[in-house]
């Protein structure tokens, strides 16, 4: 059964984890895994466990900050969602808090993070989520967060023995730079690739954050598997790569009709 990450996000890969961890080498069980780039892991959530170390790394602090608490301190985070009216009121509350950065400790500002992305359009934290569609007998954004919500026992026991960073990309990828390690790797897509020029903000990489992202990945000394669209640059960049397409719908678009995009993910292995 398929499992949905904890939190909406842009570039979340919930509709094509099946595809991707298809085409992980097969001793991967075996080695060490690392994601530097995890968002919402759910890639993470939905392979086999490893036998090895398992490592989720993000640069978004509010991102970490959920899955700390909920590999942490999951029962207090439950219940004060599970208090939690789904409504515009909360989602303006906690916007404002975060714009003006009013937390007190990781806890708060893990339930800020996930209010505001679970409640926001595509997990855009900007736009108020909301649908006259009903699921379920309820409408379908309301239904959307009683199902997680009652889901994050089960990610939070997944989360268990996990390290969980807060630290550039780059950094962690060099830190676990050993043959017996796997990598996955789901980074801002290449800016001149994608129809969203600005829905990662401060997370946003740059060309010459891409080439220095690909001269660590070119050095390392285990198996990597990277995802993105076509580029120019990432043809340049991984030209030594195996790389393997899908066409998939472009599920971050807002439009009803979504417009078909190439996605590829490139193998060293």
């Amino acid at each position: 059964m398929k499992i949905r990450p904890p939190f909406k996000i842009h570039g979340g890969k919930h509709y094509l984890n099946s595809w991707i961890i298809s085409n992980f080498p097969k001793e991967a069980e075996k080695l060490d895994y690392i994601e530097p780039y995890c968002g919402a892991a759910s890639v993470f959530f939905n392979k086999q466990k490893s036998e090895g170390q398992e490592v989720i790394n993000d640069l978004d602090p509010g991102v970490t900050a959920i899955l700390q608490c909920l590999r942490d301190i999951p029962e207090p985070l439950i219940k004060k969602l599970k208090k939690t009216t789904y409504s515009e009121r909360v989602f303006k509350r906690e916007l404002k808090k975060s714009e003006k950065k009013e937390f007190n400790d990781l806890f708060e500002r893990a339930f800020n993070e996930f209010v505001i992305r679970r409640m926001s359009r595509g997990g855009l934290k900007k736009n108020f989520s909301w649908s006259n569609r009903k699921r379920g007998g309820k409408p379908g954004d309301v239904n959307a967060w009683e199902t997680i919500i009652s889901i994050l026992p089960v990610l939070s026991e997944r989360l268990q023995g996990t390290f969980i960073f807060n630290k550039p990309a780059i950094s962690v990828i060099k830190a676990f730079n050993y043959e017996n390690a796997l990598v996955y790797c789901d980074p801002p897509y290449v800016p001149e690739s994608r129809e969203s020029k600005d829905a990662y903000d401060e997370m946003e990489m740059t060309t010459d954050d891409h080439i220095a992202l690909a001269a660590a990945l070119n050095n390392f000394k285990g198996k990597v598997i990277l995802s993105g669209y076509p580029s120019t640059l990432y043809k340049r960049l991984y030209n030594e790569w195996r790389c393997v397409r899908k066409k998939v719908p472009n599920h971050s678009s807002q439009q009803k009709s979504k417009s078909i995009k190439v996605e590829c993910i490139w193998m060293n292995y």
